[in-house]
């Protein structure tokens, strides 16, 4: 039997008997977790990840989107009233 310590999710340690083949099949799991390249991310893959969209950078281009969609629906307006009063003219 080997005594294992390892820490709970508030912080504080346990120990627990583990048996030898549990040792084994805890280090294998451990082996296989940290070689899952789903679950981690390499540097070049987090260097990606970092360089993504912000929130602040987001935001403004929905703001500049809405200014823009803004000011087409104003020009439209006004290229409408223009186009309605030369309809008007005999």
């Amino acid at each position: 039997m080997a005594t294992i310590k390892r820490q709970r999710a508030d912080g504080s340690w346990e120990y627990i008997q583990m048996t030898g083949e549990d040792v084994i099949t805890l280090k294998n799991d451990v082996a296989a977790h940290l070689a899952d390249e789903v679950k981690h991310l390499k540097i070049g893959e987090r260097a990606k990840w970092d360089a993504k969209e912000t929130p602040e950078g987001a935001q403004a281009k929905a703001d500049k989107a809405e200014q823009n969609a803004k000011e087409y629906a104003k020009q439209q307006s006004v290229d409408n009233e223009y186009y309605l009063m030369v309809q008007m003219i005999p």
